[in-house]
């Protein structure tokens, strides 16, 4: 759905009910509505985005899903002020529906819009998909490869900042569990990536995950980013020393898991806002429930408080950012405790497999230190490179991520 400078409101969705299935598209306010058939040539219409350019045209993104023997792909359908509607793909297919697509408009009217090209379908994996982005300029689409080591791509989100540029944020699967959260920004003259997260317990399927991560920027530029697997939905924002990382919910109700159709937006006061869905977990019906989480406003964390004896009191459990960073020989990885509790540090690296456990047993409440020496769990050196950091701690997890610098010792 957008609402348009007359506070019009056009909504987009997938009519299942024909068959096949068409775009359908809707339009009014209060009690006056019209409604249109876009397309109808195939199952068209799943996972629509839409948008107002700035004609004042109507534009919507979606996908006609090769589930269903289409080999159309990603269709683009924008419907010009005579109320006629052009509809073409972008690219080429067959793609599956459940991966996704997102769009975004700058501020010369230009169109960007960012989808997975894979050709397998729900918790499988297919090394040949990559990240797709898409920009129409003097009539025709321009396509380019963002990242394709690997399956990436699955469920993008983007948004623009000041200056045009896009920020996309997707997955990364490793197995049909295990995945990284990534960051693809373009920055004036290439594409820079950064790894997020690692997520361990995904379920890709029909009633499984699909649009699980969600990017938002602030005035300024700031980058803010919400992901989920079943068990977790997680918000971070990107410091100057790496990516600050919290946990934001677990599933409400007993039996459900967390997964899909995740949105992030900030309010004026600078408040994150979350809506997403959780279901049952026999992932075999579309009934479940759908949340709105509101966080603090986005600043500068507060001091720890100081007792009266001059120690520090620390009221949460925190995994800090290591120092030095980046390291060698040696890098420290300070946390505290709020309370005694059984807790796991250890060390990944990117494709998610565990390098190093740091320290695992029953801790007293406090401030507490690791030592990590860039060596793997038989004693050999790691490779220089990124590694991620994952304090377990009472059932909440916390992350980081270090960068090693290896040499001959």
């Amino acid at each position: 759905m957008v609402i348009d400078d007359d506070d019009q409101v056009h909504i987009a969705y997938h009519d299942h009910s024909t068959t096949g299935g068409d775009i359908t598209y809707v339009t009014g306010s209060g009690v006056d509505w019209s409604q249109e058939v876009v397309a109808s040539r195939g199952h068209d219409g799943w996972d629509g985005r839409i948008a107002i350019g700035s004609e004042g045209n109507v534009h919507i993104v979606s996908i006609d899903p090769s589930q269903f023997g289409s080999n159309s792909g990603i269709e683009w359908a924008t419907r010009s002020s005579s109320g006629e509607w052009r509809v073409e793909e972008i690219g080429s297919g067959p793609i599956p529906y459940e991966f996704g697509v997102a769009m975004a408009f700058d501020d010369d009217g230009l169109l960007h819009v960012v989808y997975h090209d894979g050709t397998e379908t729900l918790n499988t994996t297919d090394v040949g998909a990559d990240l797709l982005y898409a920009t129409m300029s003097e009539g025709q689409w321009q396509i380019e490869t963002v990242d394709s080591t690997g399956d990436v791509g699955k469920f993008p989100a983007m948004v623009l900042d000041s200056a045009g540029l896009p920020h996309i944020t997707y997955l990364d699967l490793i197995t049909p569990q295990t995945a990284l959260i990534k960051h693809a920004y373009h920055d004036g003259s290439s594409w820079q990536f950064e790894v997020i997260d690692l997520i361990d317990d995904l379920e890709i399927g029909f009633f499984g995950a699909r649009r699980t991560t969600a990017i938002g920027l602030d005035e300024h530029d700031n980058v803010y980013v919400a992901y989920c697997d079943k068990s977790a939905l997680r918000f971070a924002r990107k410091m100057d020393e790496g990516w600050a990382i919290e946990d934001v919910a677990q599933p409400q109700i007993s039996g459900s898991v967390l997964g899909q159709f995740l949105t992030l937006d900030l309010a004026a006061d600078g408040r994150p806002n979350l809506a997403y869905f959780e279901i049952p977990e026999a992932l075999d019906t579309s009934t479940g429930t759908t949340y709105h989480a509101v966080g603090p406003e986005m600043m500068d964390n507060e001091p720890t408080a100081i007792a009266a004896d001059g120690t520090t009191t620390p009221d949460q459990f925190e995994l800090g950012q290591n120092y030095p960073n980046p390291f060698n020989p040696e890098t420290v990885i300070p946390f505290t405790l709020a309370g005694s509790a059984e807790v796991e540090i250890a060390v990944y690296d990117l494709i998610g497999q565990r390098v190093q456990v740091l320290t695992q047993g029953v801790l007293a409440a406090g401030h507490h230190h690791v030592r990590w020496d860039g060596r793997d769990n038989t004693g050999q050196n790691t490779a220089s490179g990124a590694y991620l950091i994952r304090m377990r701690a009472r059932g909440s997890i916390k992350r980081g991520r270090c960068c090693y610098c290896a040499e001959i010792r």
